[in-house]
């Protein structure tokens, strides 16, 4: 089963927020999205990206490979403003450790941020 990966852009508050449902969350999905919001004209990188995966079922992403894109996506400057990953409490461990493995200290800001609940990411959003 395909995971859908709708998304919304909010212009006035800056905002993306993008929702992943479905079996398993891929690298092929990630990768996609990052250039499906590229491409679209209306989605501003300098944009702060809400990306929730609470309601997916699974992860197919070696820790490398998860930590290779995200670090890949800082590197390319895919996402300038703030980007935020709503991860439900049974995925935020594996996330949050693939996401700072092998990562450099100076390189932590420029990482994604890995929440629990929307909420948690929507306040961290809002502390511009």
């Amino acid at each position: 089963m395909s995971i859908s990966f709708p998304y919304t852009i909010d212009a006035d508050k800056k905002i993306v927020r993008a929702d992943a449902s479905g079996l398993t969350l891929t690298k092929e999905l990630i990768v996609n999205s990052a250039k499906t919001f590229k491409n679209d004209p209306l989605c501003d990188p300098e944009f702060d990206f809400i990306f929730d995966y609470s309601a997916i079922l699974g992860i197919d992403i070696p820790n490398e490979d998860f930590n290779a894109i995200i670090k890949a996506e800082a590197k390319e400057k895919a996402y300038i403003g703030k980007v935020a990953l709503v991860m439900g409490r049974k995925n935020t461990d594996y996330i949050y450790a693939s996401l700072y493995a092998d990562v450099a200290p100076s390189d932590v800001q420029h990482m994604p941020k890995v929440f629990v609940t929307m909420k948690e990411a929507e306040q961290w959003i809002g502390e511009r």
